[in-house]
């Protein structure tokens, strides 16, 4: 998740990905009967199916989970997320025609009680009895810091929902120049970190981005990507980290962005990283007919 800050201010990089030891799930579908929606407040009352109208995440106080969507699979549903984690729900494109088109948004959620089975299967936790994994939360615990981009939605709809533990780790630079002591910093939201240095004498963290088949990169993606336009795919990433010396003064030395006079010897230093997982599909589907 990109946050450009401006001119020759320093950028913030989130990047977020899936602990890969918890798994990831999908929300029940939506139904068009009954009560007991996917987000609904008294939960799935024995009826597998979902029903009820499509809730946003985090308007309500329980979320059925389909166990059978966790990935990986656990021996016991019931012990796949722990009362107190604070999980996520991001959406986007799941497979579902659907949610192709479906703005990115991502809200966290901490469970209030142990997840419990319910529905057909009886109250059994393991894979032979549980129809519907009930996650009690508390919907309005969902304003961590992080950061996300405009054109996130602030909404996140039951169908287009990938339910996690998400690792949220930024990158700053702090203090902002001028600074006697800026440092590059580090932080895992989802884990309560607070910010810690990575390197001292780090003044400036620079993030660039292309988009589908172009090769310009830019300080923010010109549109959101949405997952039915590979030409709004982020494919391609370029971060250049700027450093100076602790002493002033040196040979070679060169005057600061910001102030003339801290002489500092500075270096940069820069990589790109093409996202060829993410260039290649999008290559398959500019290719692929539409009616396949």
């Amino acid at each position: 998740m990109w946050n450009d800050g401006g001119g020759t201010n320093p950028d913030e990089l989130t990047i977020v990905y899936a602990d890969p030891e918890v798994p990831v799930s999908r929300p029940k579908p939506c139904g068009s009967g009954g009560s007991t929606g996917n987000s609904g407040s008294g939960g799935n009352g024995g009826n597998d199916s979902g029903g009820g109208p499509c809730n946003t995440i985090g308007m309500s106080a329980t979320l059925n989970i389909d166990p059978y969507s966790m990935d990986p699979q656990p021996l016991d549903y019931e012990s796949a997320y722990k009362e107190g984690m604070m999980l996520f729900a991001i959406q986007g494109p799941n497979g579902e025609p659907e949610c192709d088109n479906v703005p990115p948004a991502i809200i966290p959620f901490e469970l209030t009680q142990p997840p419990k089975c319910t529905g057909a299967g009886g109250a059994t936790s393991g894979p032979a009895g549980c129809a519907t994994l009930n996650l009690n939360h508390n919907p309005g615990n969902g304003e961590l810091d992080i950061n996300p981009p405009n054109g996130f939605d602030g909404d996140v709809t039951a169908d287009c929902a990938i339910i996690g533990l998400f690792h949220f780790v930024q990158y700053r630079v702090n203090p902002l120049p001028p600074s006697d002591r800026p440092a590059l910093e580090r932080r895992d939201v989802a884990m309560g970190e607070d910010w810690t240095p990575l390197a001292a004498n780090i003044e400036n963290l620079q993030v660039l981005y292309s988009q589908g088949f172009g090769n310009d990169f830019l300080d923010e993606p010109v549109a959101v990507p949405v997952g039915a336009d590979p030409n709004t795919w982020i494919t391609g990433v370029r971060v250049t980290v700027a450093g100076r010396s602790a002493s002033t003064r040196l040979e070679g030395a060169s005057a600061g962005v910001v102030s003339v006079d801290d002489t500092f010897l500075r270096r940069s230093y820069a990589t790109t990283v093409s996202l060829r997982n993410q260039l290649g599909y999008a290559l398959n589907m500019s290719t692929t007919p539409s009616w396949n």
